[in-house]
């Protein structure tokens, strides 16, 4: 998943289990049982969006190193569609 943002959760949450990390982000993806979920990147942003978030938002703001690594990446295949089916099935999913 792509990803724009330096806030981020760094200690995970008493209740909370690990369902998606990265190695810049432990704590990227969040269940709190099947009450909540929490996601810190961003599976609306495709790599055009961040692109334009980059140019226009992150000279001065991210590390140079961290754009270039970022640059570095685009054009692989993101799992937004599968992310999105994981959330659906998430609040489809039968409650007491």
């Amino acid at each position: 998943l792509n990803a724009w943002h330096q806030d981020q959760v760094v200690k995970r949450p008493e209740g909370a289990t690990v369902i998606g990390s990265s190695a810049f982000c432990e704590n990227a993806f969040l269940a709190y049982g099947d009450k909540a979920l929490t996601i810190q990147p961003h599976p609306e942003y495709q790599s055009d969006f961040i692109d334009g978030l980059m140019r226009t938002r992150g000279k001065g703001v991210v590390p140079d190193s961290v754009m270039s690594e970022a640059r570095h990446h685009f054009g692989e295949s993101i799992s937004s569609s599968e992310v999105a089916e994981q959330i659906a099935d998430f609040f489809n999913k039968s409650r007491n």
